[in-house]
């Protein structure tokens, strides 16, 4: 591999919804145990950076609970480029780089079989986590307990539950049906609290229900942004209330874009706890659970809307009513809580110029996508781009095949069934200048550079060496300019878009709460690879095998 280097460093939902109102009742944590009965990972898709301090005075439940007396680091950034779901759920569990848990992006090229690979595909199962490369914090806890241990993974999102469960936990996700399952790696037959509860269908209780603004609309900082051309409605439409459907079926559909999803998920967390009696036996056991409605309201309305804000002030109302839940099954001396995010976001492109000019343009989501040197934000649509990049190499190469087989976001891959003869460092570099001649692209990396070390010591070039892997990442990897949007195809389902080595990307919040972790905060500058050895060393355990993290020493109780 050559000069590689790795960079351093609901009985109904509405029942469900109000239980969380209250914060969790205070209690001491002077006699907090060692070790903690109950490791909860607690990810919120698409949690920016700033968005738990900027507003803090609006929370009232389990942010409130989790800011005040844990420990807040707030200059927390992945040091790599590619701020994916997959990418962000498999670091956060393995405490590693891309190279070294193998999950590059959401979906890739595999170049050997000619065919895309979704990051938790499996011939076998269907899905599984058989793409990971590396143990996860879940997995070396039972490693170290000898299975004593029990692990879980749940989240709306398959590869949102599927990687941080690792090889030897157990992972349930969301089903079109309403139901939520699992695939034949983990089992044949569902657990019989789980059939039990899928057959409460508490989604269900939405049927004929809208989603309402939780408080009177003037208190909202984007008490302004409701009615904007640029959000994508197709779903729910662009205004409040958004209604949830009519019948069993729209609802199933629908529930996991609005704040019903993570409240679905909360309640699936009770019943996982109560059945499986987590934390209640000897020994430590382990939970991941990802709540993903941030990510599906942020990618239809952005970042900067009314929707937005409410979603999170209701999941402040839906983390509370699960910590009661826990306090009181589990006991707030035995928990121990790790909360981030497996990416940021940014603003949907027509907003930053709605800014810049003062007024909301009166542009739709295609017409931002040019690629005007005056233009401050827009949209790159990846076939569009592969499409232009063919028929230059074309050109250049006086042939009439096409040399780029697939551009899986960030990057293109080349055929190597069409190259013969040609030279593939020569392609790379002509393919680079060309996507670099886009006022749109602001940098562009070759495979063979990347892996020579052939490459700037600057932060978005280290960033952009974090997420490279050898056998998975593409010829070219291409970055956008900050504010522009880049994805692979054209579609309109998403407004706003991450996925780029930017300070809106990479920021996220990490918070570590329970088993006596010091209240405070920190501007220190960490990264989430920083969690799953933190949450180790407090167990005692050996960290995942791929770790590179360090573990955060002002979330560990002083031993007086």
């Amino acid at each position: 591999m050559s000069a590689f280097v790795r960079p351093s460093l609901s009985a109904s939902l509405w029942l469900a919804l109000a239980s969380g109102l209250c914060p969790v009742a205070a209690s001491s944590m002077s006699d907090a145990p060692d070790r903690p009965k109950l490791v909860i990972l607690i990810t919120v898709d698409q949690l920016r950076g700033d968005m738990l301090t900027r507003f803090e005075d609006r929370f009232e439940g389990g942010f409130k609970t989790l800011l005040d007396e844990g420990t807040l680091y707030t200059s927390a950034h992945y040091p790599y480029a590619t701020t994916f779901t997959a990418v962000g759920h498999a670091t956060l569990a393995t405490g590693s780089f891309p190279i070294d848990h193998g999950i590059v992006g959401n979906n890739w090229w595999n170049i050997e079989s000619g065919t895309e690979m979704y990051c938790v595909q499996d011939a076998h199962h269907g899905q599984s986590p058989a793409n990971l490369t590396t143990t996860t914090l879940g997995d070396e806890l039972m490693l170290a307990t000898g299975g004593a241990a029990r692990s879980f993974s749940i989240s709306v999102k398959d590869r949102a539950a599927i990687l941080p469960g690792g090889y030897y936990g157990k992972a349930f996700w969301y089903q079109r049906d309403g139901q939520f399952g699992w695939s034949t790696y983990y089992g044949a037959d569902l657990p019989q609290w789980l059939q039990d509860f899928n057959a409460r269908d508490i989604a269900s209780d939405c049927v004929g229900e809208s989603w309402e603004l939780l408080r009177p609309v003037e208190s909202y900082v984007f008490k302004s942004q409701d009615d904007r051309p640029y959000e994508s409605g197709d779903r729910l439409g662009k205004t409040f209330p958004h209604p949830l459907g009519s019948s069993k079926s729209e609802v199933h559909a629908l529930v996991k874009y609005t704040p019903y999803g993570d409240v679905l998920l909360a309640e699936l967390a009770k019943a996982l706890i109560e059945a499986e009696k987590l934390g209640q036996k000897d020994g430590t056991d382990f939970l991941a659970i990802s709540f993903s409605a941030s990510d599906y309201v942020g990618h239809t309305f952005g970042p900067n809307s009314l929707e937005a804000e409410d979603n999170l002030l209701r999941l402040d109302r839906t983390i509370g009513g699960l910590l009661t839940f826990l306090d009181e099954s589990v006991g707030r001396d035995q928990i121990l809580i790790a909360l981030s995010a497996d990416h940021g976001v940014d603003a949907i492109p027509a907003h930053r110029i709605a800014a810049r000019e003062g007024h909301p343009p009166h542009i739709d989501l295609e017409v931002s996508a040019c690629d005007d040197p005056c233009t401050m934000a827009g949209r790159i649509v990846g076939e569009e781009l592969m499409r232009q990049a063919n028929e230059y190499l074309k050109q250049q190469f006086q042939i009439d095949r096409e040399l780029i087989i697939a551009f899986k976001d960030p990057g293109f891959y080349l055929d190597p069934k069409k190259t013969g003869e040609l030279d593939v460092a020569v392609i790379e570099r002509l393919l680079a200048d060309w996507a670099l001649s886009k006022h749109s692209i602001a940098r562009a990396f070759t495979r063979t550079d990347l892996l020579m070390g052939n490459v700037p010591s600057d932060p978005v070039a280290t960033r952009v060496v974090g997420s490279f892997h050898p056998e998975r990442s593409a010829n070219v990897t291409i970055v956008q300019r900050s504010g522009w949007y880049l994805w692979e195809g054209a579609g309109g389902i998403y407004a706003a878009m991450h996925g780029s080595p930017y300070n809106y990307d990479t920021h996220v919040p990490i918070v570590i709460f329970g088993a006596g972790t010091p209240k405070g905060r920190s501007a220190r500058p960490v990264t989430p690879l920083d969690i799953a050895p933190t949450l180790a060393n407090r167990l005692g355990i050996l960290a995942p095998s791929g770790s590179s993290g360090e573990v955060l020493v002002e979330s560990i109780p002083s031993r007086n």
